[in-house]
């Protein structure tokens, strides 16, 4: 097998049945003479032995047929289909078997009328091997030599297909091997072949599906349910792609929306550790996140599409869900100006969305609501501005946002804010505005804030209230229960500081061991640390301050003996205990009682005998001053919590009747929400330092892309959180409908300029700018291969890129035209398109005379100054902020 067969003008191909010559050298010799050919006549014995004759040149009876196998019978010479050797005189045995051999062909060549298969002879047209030994054969039927009915039957082999093949090695099965041709005996092993593939790609099938089958079963066992279901999205989406990925080659990766989404928050957490990441997992390009970002259409006030998506969500939401609460705080932002390249404007300035003022903004106003049923939350607005708000303003975005929430369908009964002076003006004169629309249409007012027929609770922010207390009482002494003739009842920080320091000599077995200087000692006390206050006025401490005024005898201290005052240490340790459990009533989130009043409010609760004594307890309280015990004038803290207080017990009952809640968790109303959001927002990159305007807007959008709930922070109630997810996540803008349209196709070659205008802060060179605008400019599609407009904006002279002369003069004098009108454009919502509408007015461009490209090469040109003069303008504003000196030399 696999040699050609020896006989002269046999056309046999390398892959048929073929017999080697025998080794008994008288049968050899006998082949030899048979076959007469000149290519084995000066052959020696061995190499005759290697040479082969195929079987078309033996007769059927040469051959015996064991099982399913043929071989030839001993002593048979080829004796079909030779070459005339001139040797005619063979014997008598010779001419009969050549007899039997003719009758032998002509019985081959008709079928056996009494059989059921019609034998065809089968031409091959066309054989095509692949790679993959795949072959589409192409046959034509031949008419039989025996006359055909009228009608033949069919083929039992379709035409031009694989399962031709296959057929036909069904049909024949082993039968009238003898009678193939050699085109029939290739067709019939190609249909072997084909068949063992065939076989092995239904095995593989079988296992793929079994192994489906079971992988879905798999799947949904309990187990697995619940180990998924431990997973955040991130982390599922993690595992996917680096799952998937790996299938492909890194310019073929494909990653899906909730995949970028995913890694966008790990890179918002840290860029260089994510780019260190993309190195060893399968991520997206950082280029491929901010690119997300880009698309992202917010800006300062209300979320353009958010009141029409809240409709859509409202319907989907029980009665219960739909209760909710506005709350809103400020956030310190660091000075800094940054040029956004998709809106056209700089980012650093006061932005009320509909008006810009030219003011740098240090605070970001974030206004969230939040249901208190389940605790969703979603961030409705945001503002810049510079930290002394004005109220009227302030009342009326509080409005607008009220008049959003109203008309999305959600119950809007409270709002929560920080006790600040302005939030107090603020909701003052709101109540004072809804007490006037009261009184004319005749109505009795009860203290609520009335906005679009709505009745709405102002409350403030518990933990806020409990930090004020203790800032207060830092610098002075609070009295309380305050009666004509009875002696006087005080409470000090100075018993606060003894019991800190008498606690202090157990180094050991302290009994307050989360009690630190700067919980207590005042040049150290952290102001705006609610945990901190919290821990101060606690159980512990009060209990520590009452237990030791009973015992007899000194403590010896680092600071010498002490020993704590009976009375005013009893005073103190009471007033502690009493904002303790005023703070517990307000800040329970189970149905089981951590501790009395630690737990959710119900009808037959004992917050409500509590509340009523602690409102008429904290009417009978005043902060005065250490020294001469007088009411201070401007202590309105006291009256903010009886005011909250109040709110809650009103609110319990709106929420009672009117949508019939059955438990209300007090822990929910506070703006812990929002300090987590703030949290989240400080994290992103560099952790614990004030972001600029631009580092928060990415920041704002990143949180409003996923749909993360990071974990608890330090910062917030010294408990733990049970805080909301978000209401629903913001895929919707990256939707084409709420992306930037107001960006064409000629500004996408600018957005990437930030990182070529770097050299900016160390060096302001003309030449280099203009070499890089000139560049920049030839290599964009519209002019690239423009002969003409490279000898303009270029010196053709020099070999290298250098930019010409008239150029660098009309980028001197554009600077010149721009630095007169900036301080008058820089706040505006569109900077760059005043200035290049100032340049095209003022600045003399006939020298940019390419018949060709006149109108893109001025735009380019235009655009590319107006972005490198913003960023040097940026440049030196926040070398001001810094206190860095800034080099303004050509």
């Amino acid at each position: 097998m696999g040699r050609h067969c020896c006989v002269s003008g046999c056309s046999t191909g390398v892959n048929l049945p073929s017999h080697t010559f025998p080794k008994d050298v008288t049968m050899m010799n006998k082949w030899k003479k048979a076959v007469y050919s000149e290519n084995i006549r000066e052959l020696t014995d061995e190499q005759l032995r290697k040479c082969v004759v195929c079987y078309r040149h033996f007769a059927d009876s040469d051959y015996e047929a064991i099982y399913r196998l043929r071989r030839l019978k001993p002593g048979v010479v080829p004796s079909l289909y030779l070459p005339d050797n001139g040797n005619n005189n063979s014997e008598t045995d010779n001419s009969n078997n050549n007899t039997e051999t003719n009758a032998t062909i002509r019985e081959s060549e008709t079928m056996d009328t009494n059989t059921t298969v019609h034998m065809e002879e089968i031409e091959i047209i066309e054989i095509i091997e692949e790679e993959e030994d795949v072959v589409q054969v192409s046959q034509s039927t031949i008419t039989p030599i025996n006359d055909p009915p009228e009608d033949p039957p069919k083929s039992p082999l379709a035409k031009n297909t694989t399962r031709n093949l296959l057929d036909l090695h069904t049909v024949l099965q082993g039968k009238h091997f003898h009678k193939f041709t050699p085109k029939m005996w290739k067709l019939y092993k190609l249909s072997c072949i084909l068949r063992k593939k065939q076989e092995i790609v239904v095995k593989r099938q079988l296992s793929f599906r079994e192994r489906i089958r079971q992988a879905k079963q798999y799947s949904k066992s309990p187990a697995i349910e619940k180990l998924l279901s431990s997973l955040t999205p991130v982390e599922r989406a993690f595992l996917q792609m680096q799952i998937k990925a790996t299938r492909y080659a890194p310019k073929d990766k494909y990653f899906t929306l909730d995949e970028k989404i995913a890694a966008l928050s790990i890179m918002k957490q840290s860029s260089k550790s994510y780019e260190y990441l993309t190195q060893v997992f399968n991520l997206p390009s950082m280029r491929t996140l901010q690119s997300i970002l880009q698309e992202v259409n917010i800006h300062p006030g209300p979320i353009n599409f958010v009141n029409q998506h809240l409709k859509k969500q409202v319907k989907l939401m029980k009665e219960r869900d739909k209760v909710c609460f506005l709350t809103w705080d400020e956030m310190s932002l660091q000075l800094h100006v940054d040029y956004d390249a998709t809106k056209k404007h700089i980012l650093g300035f006061e932005d009320f969305g509909k008006k810009r003022r030219a003011r740098f903004a240090d605070h970001a106003l974030v206004f969230m609501v939040r249901g208190i049923q389940s605790g969703w939350k979603f961030p409705l607005a945001y503002y810049f501005c510079d930290g002394a708000i004005r109220t009227d303003q302030l009342i009326e975005w509080i409005k607008d946002i009220a008049k959003i929430i109203i008309d999305s369908g959600l119950y809007l009964v409270a709002f929560i804010c920080n006790d600040e002076k302005k939030n107090i003006t603020a909701i003052n004169k709101l109540k004072l505005d809804s007490a006037r629309q009261k009184s004319k249409r005749g109505q009795l007012y009860y203290g609520y804030i009335t906005i679009n027929n709505q009745d709405i609770i102002p409350l403030y922010d518990p933990p806020h209230l409990i930090k004020s207390v203790r800032n207060n009482l830092l610098n002075n002494d609070l009295e309380f229960d305050c009666v004509e003739g009875e002696e006087r009842k005080f409470a000090s920080w100075e018993i606060i500081e003894q019991a800190y320091h008498m606690d202090l000599t157990h180094s050991v077995y302290r009994l307050m061991p989360k009690i630190t200087a700067e919980h207590i000692i005042k040049s150290k006390v952290k102001k705006k640390k609610v945990k901190n206050a919290i821990q101060v006025l606690s159980m512990t401490m009060g209990g520590f301050i009452h237990h030791h005024t009973k015992l007899e005898g000194r403590v010896n201290t680092i600071y010498g003996p002490l020993k704590m005052p009976e009375k005013k240490g009893r005073d103190t340790a009471e007033i502690i205990l009493f904002f303790d459990r005023l703070f517990d009533s307000v800040n329970g989130h189970t149905l089981k009682p951590e501790k009395p009043l630690r737990v959710a409010v119900s009808h037959n609760s004992p917050h409500f005998p509590f509340w009523e004594r602690a409102i008429k307890r904290l009417h009978r309280m005043r902060f005065v001053d250490t020294t001469d015990k007088n009411q201070l004038k401007d202590s309105t803290i006291l009256k903010n919590w009886i005011s909250t207080v109040q709110g809650f017990c009103k609110l319990w009952i709106i929420l009672k009747k009117t949508y019939e809640f059955k438990y209300l968790k007090p822990r929910i109303l506070n703006q812990d929400s929002l300090r987590h959001f703030f949290k989240q927002i400080r994290s992103f990159g560099v952790r614990n330092t004030n972001p600029t305007c631009a580092e928060f807007e990415n920041s704002f959008k990143t949180l409003l892309i996923n749909n993360l709930t990071l974990p608890r922070t330090v910062e917030n109630n010294s408990e733990n959180k049970v805080d909301g997810s978000l209401l629903f996540t913001l895929k919707e803008f990256i939707r084409p409908e709420n992306r930037y349209s107001d960006s064409s196709p000629k500004d996408a070659h600018i957005l990437d300029l930030e990182t070529e205008t770097t050299f900016l802060d160390e060096t302001y060179n003309y030449r280099n700018i203009c070499n890089s605008i000139a560049a920049k400019i030839l290599s964009n599609s519209r002019i690239k291969g423009c002969g003409t407009c490279k000898n303009l904006l270029t010196d053709t002279a020099k070999s290298e890129l250098v930019s010409s002369n008239d150029l660098l003069e009309t980028f001197k004098d554009a600077e010149n035209i721009l630095t007169r009108i900036m301080s008058n454009v820089c706040y505006s919502h569109h900077t760059a398109l005043m200035l290049e509408t100032e340049l095209y007015m003022q600045m003399d461009l006939r020298w940019l005379n390419c018949q060709q490209h006149d109108v893109p090469l001025k735009e380019f040109l235009i655009s590319y100054v107006v972005v490198f003069y913003i960023y040097k303008w940026c440049n030196g504003i926040n070398n001001i902020f810094t206190g860095k000196e800034h080099d303004d030399t050509s």
